[in-house]
């Protein structure tokens, strides 16, 4: 059975939020105000070892999520977010944005997305996506939440290296110019295939 120690005020929990499990470890520490977290909270991995799975950090309008993996503490995900215009209650991705992987017990980037610091939850920014080998995948360049700019598509070679297959421009989210594809091995890196 799990027990929770908070406080309420106004009918919401406000105020320290503590939990445990049956056996009495601390399974999270949440940070409340008006029913809603702020500040700095922890969501604890199963066990006695007390280590993050989630944490949230709330601080000048912004509120960071990440996820930690419980195996080797290595950081997952990491979300920021701010309260959207004209919606209470609702928040939009801003900033930086990262996915991690845990491969062979190391941290393996996935994916960075920049969004738009205004609040509007658009894109805005270089886009990046790697192999499970941390290698480069997908490049993309967004701007107002289009595609506007260059696009780069990567193949997974058979030793583990990316390789440039695929080129493109866009402005507004159309395809603007040409689009270059490149032969593969055996070929030399940069042959072009196709224009």
């Amino acid at each position: 059975m799990k027990t929770l120690e908070f406080s309420v005020k106004d009918g919401k929990p406000d105020g320290k939020w503590i939990g445990h499990d049956a056996k009495g470890n601390l399974t999270e520490e949440l940070e409340l105000r008006n029913g809603e977290l702020t500040g700095s909270s922890t969501v604890y991995c199963a066990g006695a070892e007390k280590r993050p799975a989630q944490t949230f950090v709330v601080k000048g309008g912004q509120r960071t999520d990440t996820t930690f993996d419980c195996a080797t503490g290595f950081s997952l995900r990491q979300i920021v977010k701010i309260d959207a215009p004209g919606e209470p209650g609702h928040r939009n991705t801003v900033g930086e944005q990262k996915a991690w992987q845990i491969v062979e017990g190391k941290q393996v980037l996935r994916g960075v997305e920049r969004y738009a610091s205004d609040g509007s939850g658009k894109r805005d920014g270089v886009s990046e996506v790697y192999t499970a080998t941390g290698e480069m995948a997908e490049k993309k360049t967004w701007k107002n939440g289009e595609l506007n700019g260059r696009s780069e598509e990567y193949v997974q070679l058979k030793d583990g290296t990316s390789r440039l297959y695929k080129v493109a421009n866009y402005a507004d989210n159309r395809q603007d110019g040409e689009q270059i594809t490149y032969f593969l091995p055996p070929w030399p890196e940069g042959t072009i295939k196709q224009r």
